[in-house]
């Protein structure tokens, strides 16, 4: 059967119900059916339907009936009618299952990686901050960088699986949100910066102008202002994914990190503007999150270990790239 470009297969028993004497539908009150699935498919949906019988042939259709919630073993259907039931799910869309080896080795990884990186992290941010002769206006937008980067690597490695609490799940994912997309439109801002120094228009030494710190200021308002949005169109857009905390990649909503990240990395006049250092690590960072996506929305084994080795590298990076390089 193909159904919204799917592959679908019967993954349960065919249930036929029927009363007597019968009674017209549908019905003001929806017949509860619970299914057993056959196998678990892990990332495909069930879908709830019946076998309609039209002029001598005979399909499957979900008029009239709907999945209420479904688990590893079980799936809840509501129908406004009685017929034959049955529950079809996609072949297509089921995702690769991670080993528990892989999946500890990549734990693992990404404990010690991120832990590394936030040691370095705060190496960088002190350095920014207690050392005097390199005191600039680069350097306070690379503190932001640094602070933006360390609250959103903490988060991930402290939350990003905690989704038994729904609402709790939600507030890790916004956070995500906001303080990796902050960090991305900050590093953009040092590009411009960078850029408006060799015309002359900023000067890097000394204290940072008024002019400056509310680009900086605008650096952080942004990204609020994109969560918000998202929030009030469908708060639902953040929360449980697959196994993590993050923004909803089938409703389109991860766009709303992918846009803008994409906007940085590719925007045309992007080589007048960086730096190499500057253009590596936006790069690593946009990268990062985009083979992120790709491994959260599938689960693939390689996916899932490139995102977890770059992931741990980016604040190891910037504390090479800005601190111990850093001819200043």
């Amino acid at each position: 059967l193909q159904k919204f470009g799917s592959n679908l297969t019967l993954n349960s028993k065919i249930m036929t119900v029927s009363i007597f004497p019968q009674r017209p539908s549908p019905f003001i009150n929806p017949v509860v059916i619970v299914q057993k699935l056959e196998k678990f498919l892990n990332g495909s949906t069930p879908n709830c339907v019946y076998l309609d019988n039209f002029n001598g042939s005979s399909f499957w259709s979900d008029n009239g009936c709907k999945m209420i919630k479904f688990n590893e073993s079980h799936v809840t259907c509501h129908c406004s009618h009685l017929t034959n039931f049955a529950v079809l799910m996609s072949v297509t869309d089921a995702i690769e299952n991670l080993s528990e080896t892989h999946v500890m080795v990549m734990d693992m990884i990404t404990a010690f990686g991120l832990s590394i990186s936030l040691i370095t992290l705060m190496l960088s941010f002190l350095s920014f901050l207690f050392i005097k002769t390199i005191k600039s206006l680069r350097n306070t937008i690379h503190k932001n960088v640094v602070f933006a980067l360390f609250v959103a690597e903490l988060i991930f490695l402290l939350g990003i699986d905690k989704t038994g609490n729904k609402i709790g799940c939600q507030v890790i994912a916004v956070l995500l949100h906001y303080f990796f997309l902050a960090s991305f439109f900050l590093m953009a801002f040092e590009g411009i910066v960078l850029y408006m120094m060799l015309v002359q228009v900023f000067k890097l030494l000394g204290n940072p102008s008024i002019q400056a710190i509310k680009y900086i200021a605008a650096c952080w308002v942004f990204p609020g202002l994109v969560v918000i949005v998202n929030l009030l169109i469908d708060y639902n857009a953040y929360g449980k994914h697959r196994n993590h905390c993050w923004l909803s990649v089938k409703s389109g909503f991860i766009w709303s990190f992918v846009g803008p990240v994409l906007f940085v990395i590719f925007r045309p006049c992007s080589s007048r503007f960086w730096i190499k250092s500057t253009f590596l690590l936006i790069c690593l960072l946009g990268i990062t999150w985009i083979v992120g996506i790709f491994y959260i929305d599938s689960r693939s084994l390689f996916f899932g270990y490139v995102f977890t080795i770059i992931n741990s590298l980016q604040g190891f990076l910037i504390f090479l790239f800005h601190c111990v390089f850093d001819s200043r």
